[in-house]
């Protein structure tokens, strides 16, 4: 199965650390953490808003635009709120979506990627992180078809 390709190329230290946020999903982690919650979110409606900016007129399916909303979230989220509370967030909204498993690991890709990339990088707004979005996207770092 996909998944557990995925899984298996997974830090397993990684998995334990965050092994008390399996299971939940995004209300659960919105009644826990009410202030974290409301600002992941606000950092989701900056990257839509980019989002319809550079791709308008484009639905959120499995392409670029996609790829970039996912990128730039997670991003803003792992600089702002930190990589582990973004990965909370991130993944706990692709764990109860009602895509099919390839499009959940493409967005699981995407978003851990840009996580892991945003730890390395000072602090940016949403407007300097547009290029380094696009620029994953370009290299092919960010997936824009599912697996």
């Amino acid at each position: 199965m996909v998944l557990s390709d995925y899984c298996n190329r997974t830090s397993r230290k990684k998995l334990a650390r965050h092994n008390e946020w399996f299971g939940r999903g995004d209300w659960g982690n919105a009644i826990l953490h009410p202030w974290d919650s409301a600002e992941a979110r606000r950092y989701y409606n900056i990257a839509v808003s980019l989002q319809n900016q550079i791709y308008p007129g484009v639905s959120n399916g499995t392409d670029e635009s996609n790829a970039f909303r996912h990128g730039m979230a997670s991003l803003l989220m792992s600089q702002y709120l930190g990589p582990d509370f973004a990965t909370m967030f991130t993944d706990a909204h692709e764990r109860y979506s009602n895509y099919p498993d390839g499009d959940n690991l493409m967005d699981l890709h995407n978003n851990h990627f840009m996580i892991n990339l945003g730890t390395r990088l000072s602090i940016l707004s949403p407007k300097e992180a547009v290029p380094v979005v696009q620029e994953a996207i370009q290299k092919g770092c960010l997936r824009t078809s599912p697996f």
